[in-house]
């Protein structure tokens, strides 16, 4: 199995599937960061060890931040929160080096995202 669940899904369905747009399932990266900010994906996987409940340098969207404060209150009112950042500064090193890293792949990714028109959108 090279691919994990993948390999599995691919043998069972034996090129029998369909494309659903990104926004159902967005790897939330430091390349496609930018994107999501300006597309607002529907479900979001945060790619690597490092989750918006434990981002304490603001380096995630203040958004999902704020999404996983509420989440924690509701569901784990005793469990100790952390402070909720305020996202990264334009001006930072770190906003730099990601701007660089989307700005380089951003025309393969604007041109995957433009094969669905809509979020309901499926290919075949």
């Amino acid at each position: 199995m090279i691919r994990h669940d993948q390999s599995l899904y691919n043998a069972v369905l034996r090129g029998d599937w369909a494309g659903l747009s990104p926004m159902w399932n967005w790897p939330y990266s430091r390349s496609a960061r930018p994107f999501a900010t300006m597309r607002y994906p529907h479900i979001v996987r945060f790619i690597g060890t490092l989750k918006p409940r434990a981002d304490r340098k603001g380096r995630y969207s203040l958004r999902f931040a704020q999404i996983c404060d509420r989440f924690i209150a509701d569901h784990f009112p005793d469990r100790p929160r952390a402070p909720v950042s305020g996202g990264l500064s334009p001006e930072s090193r770190l906003m730099r080096k990601m701007l660089m890293k989307h700005f380089l792949p951003s025309s393969k990714l604007a041109r995957y995202l433009g094969r669905f028109p809509s979020d309901l959108t499926v290919i075949r």
